[in-house]
């Protein structure tokens, strides 16, 4: 009799542990469920569309002015095209233009009373002048300058401005010279834009 209750108990044991184990499995399994209808049923975001670039936006990307912009050694020449309200020309005007942009250490090492002068309202004109004493109309690469240079010894250019440069080599580097003297030497640059290219030079050209 006592061997029988011990058979059923055991029999219970098993049976309710059986039991249990099978309800957590149907939670389990139903809270897995839930949760992958819940990351199912999240709405979706609505994202805009996106712009495809314009003939004209990529010529904007590309243009001189972006050059500028995107060179890190002429920020402070960009901020005074900006400031003499030149960028638009220098972007999608219709020229093609070659500009020589003074770094920002040769800007830095103006005079102070220059900046002051420059920063007034009234003297844009003058800043504009100025600035445009470093503009060539036409692309000219750094291949283009090199070969003209090598063929006569210089080159000779004229800014929009109506100044004229004098370029040649010194040990492969190009040199400026302007009408007061000035030797200053192309850095970097020469890469072709949409609308021309840009340098960066080591001094600040004067304008007569």
């Amino acid at each position: 009799m006592q061997k029988l209750l011990l058979l059923i108990f055991v029999f219970l044991f098993i049976f309710l542990a059986t039991s249990c184990k099978n309800e957590v499995q149907e939670i389990n399994s139903l809270e897995s469920v839930n949760t992958t209808n819940e990351v199912v049923r999240k709405p979706e975001v609505n994202r805009a569309s996106k712009k495809a670039l314009t003939p004209e936006d990529i010529a904007i990307s590309k243009s001189v002015m972006s050059q500028i912009m995107n060179e890190r050694d002429l920020k402070r020449f960009a901020s005074l095209i900006v400031t003499a309200e030149m960028a638009t020309q220098l972007t999608k005007d219709g020229g093609t233009y070659t500009v020589f942009g003074p770094s920002n250490t040769a800007i830095d090492s103006l005079a102070n009373k220059n900046n002051k002068f420059y920063s007034k309202q009234e003297n844009h004109h003058k800043l504009k002048d100025h600035l445009r004493s470093h503009i060539v109309e036409g692309e000219y690469s750094k291949a283009s300058l090199s070969e003209s240079i090598s063929k006569s010894g210089k080159l000779n250019l004229k800014t929009i401005a109506g100044t004229s440069l004098i370029l040649t080599k010194v040990d492969d580097k190009i040199i400026i010279s302007d009408t007061k003297g000035m030797n200053i030497k192309v850095l970097k640059g020469g890469e072709k834009g949409s609308n021309g290219t840009s340098y960066v030079i080591n001094g600040v050209l004067t304008a007569d």
